[in-house]
């Protein structure tokens, strides 16, 4: 080869590297200018990961931090995708309730498969209301009233299993105890089915339900996939419980629960969950697709409930739901109640001398135990400075604008509660634990939604109020039954963010109980 020669193939392989890295470059930075063609500030990305680095110490962290350099919104990048990121109260009220019809849905990175698109949190549109209105009648008061006796039964096992803890006269990490029993409440009222978890802590059962939260390998998954969406063409070749890790237990276990609960369908007369949304079912209808469901003209949520009814996997979806989100923010909750009025023995007694007063020697019940007032009041600040879901998404349906913020179509709006809840302008003192933060007076003076732990408006968390009740129901016991301290050499909280952006502690929470 002569030397033009030579220099010639030297010149388009450095061509070809060169159009390559261009390429890349350009895939890895695509939409890094939308925010600032809008007009709104945020932090600079990088290359393909964009602001994730700055979300190592967890997103509340991330948030806080963004908020105080950015102001109330602002845009940031997870890997690829752009997140404008809203901590106005006013614009959150927008997006809620008075533009709902703009910002009903919830964004999907990447490909799922139809079990998790049909849970209550993704399905979009009118398929998210039918599943909601279906499931509803299970949280009637009728419903949550006759929850009563199985849930202090329940109880009944958890003050044994804190009485054993008490009498070691050593701290403890309070997390396991208080997951048990809410795994055990919410399989007891919702499907009528007896897992014993407290009795058996470390059955297989309780021990992936705990594990989902703890494991970090579905969160570092979706990190690659934010930096490179085409991955999720990738889903398609494996099963999405391969991916969410200890799913593939849970799966199995709901099938033979359904299974079960259709032999009963006409000789039981239980109305748990369960039964409700097998009565729902239309028979041929059990299994379908989207394409099935085009040809049905499901045009309004009656026509989904008459001519369809819930299928399988919608059944499916909801159980792992119910048991997996719901079982995590209500026992994560009760721990950092538990961890906060273990810093104040006089707000501890004040609790003891409430529920004293105003139940004496009866057992809590629905009605009663809406008598506390001041029970509610730790409860509601303990849910403000520890909100266990720490951010809210929503996708904007059409072009808009909103007090002079722009909101293209298809953009993700993440709204983080955590900082909307430790917002000084909003709550002076954010890092003090005050009840009196909700007390009538304080209430009346809140700013709408900059108290929003289970979102706003339709929406909102549909198991807030068997929540509420489980909450106050185990409070009540606990404080009858026993003093809390705090713990002498673990007792500083180290709060990380885990699974569908939920509050963890992987260094546990830790309390000391003494019998009263």
């Amino acid at each position: 080869m002569d030397l033009s020669g030579w220099l010639f193939s030297i010149t388009n392989v450095a061509l070809i590297i060169l159009i390559l890295l261009l390429s890349i470059y350009y895939y890895g930075t695509q939409n890094f200018n939308i925010f600032k063609n809008l007009g709104i500030p945020g932090p600079t990305p990088k290359i393909f990961s964009g602001n994730l680095n700055e979300f190592n110490q967890g997103g509340h962290i991330a948030f806080a931090k963004m908020q105080k350099q950015h102001g109330d919104y602002f845009g940031c990048f997870i890997g690829s995708f752009p997140t404008l990121v809203i901590c106005d109260p006013e614009i959150i009220g927008e997006i809620m309730v008075k533009r709902f019809s703009n910002f009903t849905n919830r964004p999907v990175f990447g490909t799922i498969d139809d079990i998790t698109a049909s849970m209550m949190a993704i399905a979009k549109d009118d398929h998210w209301k039918f599943i909601r209105s279906s499931v509803s009648p299970s949280y009637s008061t009728k419903r949550l009233r006759d929850m009563s006796l199985l849930m202090n039964l329940a109880v009944e096992s958890f003050v044994k299993n804190l009485e054993t803890v008490a009498d070691t006269g050593k701290d403890y990490d309070i997390k396991n105890i208080f997951a048990s029993l809410s795994i055990d409440t919410i399989a007891a009222t919702g499907f009528g089915l007896e897992v014993n978890t407290q009795k058996e802590p470390d059955c297989a059962f309780t021990r992936n339900a705990r594990q989902i939260f703890e494991s970090f390998s579905f969160l570092d998954f979706q990190g690659y996939l934010a930096m490179f969406p085409i991955l999720s063409k990738v889903i398609k070749l494996f099963k999405q419980t391969m991916l969410v890790g200890n799913m593939a237990y849970f799966l199995p276990f709901w099938k033979q629960c359904l299974a079960q609960q259709k032999n009963l369908k006409e000789s039981s007369d239980r109305t748990n969950a369960f039964q409700i949304m097998v009565n729902s079912q239309i028979k041929g209808y059990e299994k379908t697709d989207w394409k099935r469901d085009r040809t049905m003209n499901l045009e309004t949520v009656s026509d989904w409930k008459t001519k369809r009814g819930l299928t399988d996997d919608e059944i499916l979806a909801t159980c792992m739901v119910f048991v997996l989100a719901g079982q995590h923010t209500t026992s994560t909750t009760l721990a950092l109640f538990a961890h906060s009025i273990a810093q104040s023995q006089e707000i501890q007694e004040k609790l003891f001398d409430e529920i004293n007063a105003v139940l004496g020697q009866d057992p809590p019940d629905y009605d009663n135990i809406q008598k506390l007032t001041y029970l509610d009041m730790c409860l509601s600040e303990t849910m403000r400075k520890y909100p266990v879901a720490t951010i809210i998404n929503r996708e904007v349906r059409n072009d808009c604008t909103i007090n002079g913020v722009k909101f293209p179509a298809g953009m993700n709006i993440t709204i983080p509660v955590t900082s909307v809840h430790n917002d000084p302008k909003f709550w002076p003192d954010p890092d003090t634990f005050d009840p009196e933060r909700f007390n009538e007076e304080n209430k009346s003076k809140q700013k709408p939604f900059t108290y929003i732990p289970f979102g706003g408006g339709p929406r909102i968390c549909i198991g807030m109020r068997l929540s509420n009740y489980q909450l106050r129901i185990a409070a009540v016991a606990m404080l009858r039954n026993f003093r809390l301290f705090p713990s002498e050499n673990k007792n500083k909280l180290n709060l990380g963010t885990g699974v569908f952006g939920l509050y963890i502690a992987p260094e546990g929470i830790w309390i000391r109980f003494v019998r009263r």
